[in-house]
């Protein structure tokens, strides 16, 4: 019973959470470079500082991770998650209120930053703090099911995100002035049911044994990079997988429409096309991983994408929907499978004292990397139909990465987490 509250808690956490931060992902790429940077002063610039602005949560992250994988490594899991959830839902709130540049110049772009950075700093916790909670409680011979709802609802509360603006993206006057704003106010009642949610979970019973609590008291990062530092470095190669993610939902987004002149809905159509096949084959995925293991599936999925990438971009510039269509509807297919399958490998891969941390700080130190991919993207990419092979270069050497490391680490399906 407890394992399905806690997955349960997981899946409306994530998407609550992700749905928040997926907002901005998919604003910065189309609209905030003229709401809040001066698109019409400096179309380039705004374009960059926007992208960039996705990136600085990135660089919050890490912090979260260290201070909220602690709290739930000692506080307590549940308690933590609930902090997350306030956090994400505090800045979610001021951005759907801020004033444009035209109102207040400059010092929107610059609240919308601290803000930006509260969400990175929440975000730094949400995920692995779930996925370490619903693992805990799952039966070891089905953790990867289990744990995948949590990032069904990662993945639910982007694909919502996503889709958010696209009824409102077809006049850019009223997308631009308060259409954007209307996924942001309804952001509020889903993270308060999703706190709701989680009051009706317990810890797991590794987290209430005295002794255990005794010794996640004393641990902390200097117990993390004295036994567990090979465990950290591999999980920040192999979370550039994400990059992929963000290529997908974020960049290919801006690069269609500054390079190519697309229209903003028919991207963003197909971008949630691609996330809906994505979720519909998750749990076939994660169950997959319990069957043969983490690694086959995650390996299996990076290579799938390092060859379907190129084609991606080729699509992009040949304006032929189509054939834009089934590139995505397999990038969703394939990418899911290395997506689902981290929750469980990463939380098997430390000890219940530094669990949450190890899980937390790696990801989030990898994610540094992946929340500046668009704005590294812009400034890589040429003019021309072969503009985007720079790109490429860039995400077939981190992806290499992540598939060597994965290599090197030990199948760890069925593992007693204690």
């Amino acid at each position: 019973m407890w394992v399905k509250k806690a997955a349960k808690s997981g899946f409306w956490g994530g998407l609550a959470e992700y749905y928040d931060f997926g907002l901005y992902g998919t604003a910065s790429a189309v609209i905030f470079p003229t709401v809040f940077f001066g698109g019409a002063e400096n179309a380039y610039l705004a374009n960059i500082a926007s992208l960039a602005s996705f990136g600085v949560a990135y660089l919050a992250r890490p912090l979260g991770a260290i201070v909220l994988g602690r709290l739930g490594d000692s506080w307590g899991r549940k308690n933590t998650l609930f902090l997350t959830l306030g956090l994400m839902g505090f800045a979610t709130l001021v951005i759907g209120f801020l004033p444009s540049y035209a109102q207040i110049g400059p010092a929107a772009g610059i609240i919308l930053v601290i803000m930006r950075l509260i969400q990175g700093f929440s975000a730094g916790g949400e995920q692995a703090g779930s996925n370490t909670l619903t693992s805990e409680w799952a039966p070891p011979e089905k953790r990867g099911f289990y744990t995948a709802f949590t990032m069904h609802g990662l993945a639910l509360g982007q694909l919502l995100a996503l889709g958010a603006f696209i009824p409102f993206s077809g006049s850019d006057s009223f997308l631009f002035s308060w259409g954007w704003r209307i996924p942001y106010f309804i952001a509020i009642p889903v993270i308060l049911y999703a706190i709701y949610v989680r009051t009706k979970v317990t810890e797991p019973p590794r987290r209430v044994v005295p002794e255990a609590e005794q010794t996640a008291h004393k641990a902390g990062l200097s117990t993390l990079f004295r036994f567990h530092w090979k465990n950290v470095l591999r999980i920040i190669f192999m979370g550039q997988f994400a990059i992929t993610g963000v290529l997908l939902t974020n960049y290919s987004l801006n690069y269609g429409v500054t390079a190519w002149n697309m229209e903003k809905s028919q991207l963003l159509t197909l971008a949630t096309v691609s996330m809906v096949v994505g979720l519909l084959v998750q749990p076939l995925w994660a169950s997959l991983s319990d069957k043969i293991g983490r690694r086959p599936v995650y390996i299996t999925s990076m290579v799938g994408l390092v060859l379907l990438f190129p084609i991606l971009f080729y699509s992009l510039t040949t304006g032929n929907v189509f054939f834009m269509a089934v590139v995505y509807v397999l990038l969703g297919l394939i990418s899911t499978g290395g997506n689902v399958v981290q929750a469980p490998m990463y939380t098997e891969m430390f000890p219940t004292e530094v669990r949450m941390t190890g899980y937390a700080l790696s990801t989030q130190l990898a994610n540094i990397v992946v929340g500046f991919t668009p704005m590294i993207a812009a400034m890589l990419v040429k003019p021309g139909e072969l503009g985007w092979v720079p790109v490429l270069v860039f995400t077939s050497i981190m992806m290499g990465l992540g598939i060597l490391s994965c290599i090197s680490n030990k199948e760890t399906k069925g593992s007693v987490i204690v």
